[in-house]
């Protein structure tokens, strides 16, 4: 027993072929998952069909012995679903149509009766359709030689734009745009007027066309320099590290004569595109140019920033995540670092957002948290603080402060002083701990290198702590290059 049914849910314009066949024994699975791929917009004029996000497609019947519902994204191609119903059923067919938030802009329903006694598979079939006509179609003569053409995109599944020019009352085609919905024609010939015409295609075919008539300038007989359509402000915008940005530079002369493109050496030029892929070193604001030259020399130069942002996160380490402290202890704050990968150390910007008060005894959360130049923020880091009441050894390490910071630069030749250092425990004075720190190692500024100053030290329970700063010796070119 075979069913051929066709429908035509015009409200929300998508074209439904149910190709019904008895399937026996086929009542495990009621539906099969359909792929995200189905047609919903449609060259007739329904109103507002770019607002739908995704489709749903729910089979129930009136008595509830089934029900089944499935969501998607649909993009627009020919697709085709396939849902098994049980014998002898009256069910519904509903299409829904939904916007990003979920809810329902169109519907439409089937009502299927079967009284076979065995179960049927529908085949579900989403035709492609051809897109709408373009509109707000529009030019502008920029020289008796120079059109700029622009319109506005009225569908979201067209394959690109065709744009045609009439010459001899033959329109002859120009060029096929993807991604676009501008266009700038050079060297035509001279008319008082130029006719242009536009349409969108997909492989369901092609919308209907749009004309636009342009009446063109006197010719000048003074050299004009050639110009960028785009200004600064177009261009300029945030980009980030390892991502290649491209853009299309539009450039015009108004004489129709030859002119050549020049750019900013850290960019990559293929005919009229720009290149670039920044990276880490190019963090923060970088002015650019690009500049355009006729053969008289005459010429116009396009300046913009570029401003490249760093998007990785800081990292946190603290040791330990845990204290035991004695009420009447010193907490001391201890191993915390913050790094990121361009300011480098910034463990001096760690936010802690609790105290610890050792008089009282209690549980302490502290929460740690720190955020780049950027804004970025390292993932929050937490230490349980316990004050006990009693008395218990101590297992808390001393902290060694390094004044001048972890890492100093030396000139080649230059005499090398520390800067000084410090240390503090929970149970000793700072005095009596500073003077147990032993350092090791020395730096010759005779060499260029990267050096090792370690400190250590020990407090009366045993407990050691240990900090390493690097001395790098560099000659003086070298420091003069990077200022």
């Amino acid at each position: 027993m075979v069913k051929v049914l066709s429908y035509l849910l015009c409200s929300i314009g998508l074209t439904l072929l149910c190709l019904c066949t008895t399937q026996p024994n086929n009542t495990s699975q009621m539906m099969q998952p359909i792929k995200p791929v189905v047609l919903w917009k449609t060259a007739g004029d329904y109103p507002g069909p770019e607002e739908v996000d995704s489709m749903r497609l729910t089979v129930f019947s009136s008595d509830g012995k089934f029900t089944d519902t499935i969501q998607e994204i649909f993009h627009f191609d020919n697709h085709q679903a396939i849902i098994s119903v049980p014998a002898g059923s009256r069910f519904t067919l509903k299409v829904e149509g939904l916007n990003a938030e979920g809810e329902v802009i169109y519907k439409g329903t089937v009502q299927v009766d079967d009284a076979s006694d065995q179960d049927i598979t529908i085949i579900l079939y989403a035709t492609h359709v051809t897109p709408r006509k373009p509109s707000n179609f529009s030019g502008v003569a920029l020289s008796s030689c120079n059109f700029y053409l622009s319109w506005k995109d009225r569908s979201n599944n067209e394959t690109g734009f065709i744009i045609q020019y009439k010459n001899n009352d033959e329109f002859i085609t120009l060029d096929t745009i993807i991604d676009q919905t501008v266009y700038l024609h050079s060297s035509v010939n001279y008319a008082d007027y130029q006719t242009y015409r536009i349409f969108a295609f997909n492989s369901a075919g092609t919308s209907d066309t749009i004309t636009q008539s342009i009446q063109s300038p006197s010719i000048s007989g003074i050299n004009r320099a050639p110009q960028f359509l785009q200004s600064s402000d177009q261009i300029s915008e945030t980009i980030y590290p390892d991502q290649t940005k491209k853009i299309i530079l539009t450039a015009f002369d108004p004489d129709c004569d030859d002119f050549s493109i020049t750019v900013n050496p850290v960019l990559s030029l293929s005919e009229d595109t720009i290149f670039w892929t920044p990276t880490t070193s190019d963090i923060g604001e970088n002015r650019l140019w690009a500049a355009v030259t006729d053969a008289f020399e005459a010429s116009d130069t396009l300046f913009w920033t570029w401003n490249v942002k760093d998007t990785v996160r800081p990292v946190i380490e603290l040791e330990p995540d845990t204290m035991y402290l004695a009420i009447g202890d010193r907490y001391v704050e201890t191993g915390v670092t913050a790094i990121d990968n361009i300011d480098g150390d910034i463990s001096d910007k760690v936010e802690v957002n609790e105290t610890v008060n050792t008089s009282i005894g209690g549980t302490y959360l502290l929460t740690y948290s720190v955020s780049d130049r950027f804004g970025n923020e390292a993932e929050r880091k937490t230490r349980v603080v316990y004050v006990l009441p009693g008395s218990f050894p101590d297992r808390t390490p001393p902290v060694i402060f390094l004044v001048g910071g972890n890492t100093i630069t030396v000139k080649l030749g230059e005499e090398y002083t520390d800067p000084g250092f410090y240390a503090l425990d929970n149970r000793e004075d700072s005095t009596s701990i500073t003077n147990k720190i032993e350092v090791s190692g020395k730096v010759d500024t005779r060499y260029s290198g990267i050096y090792q100053i370690v400190y250590r030290v020990e407090d009366s329970s045993g407990n050691e702590a240990q900090k390493i700063r690097y001395v790098e010796v560099i000659e003086e070119s070298r420091d003069k290059e990077s200022d």
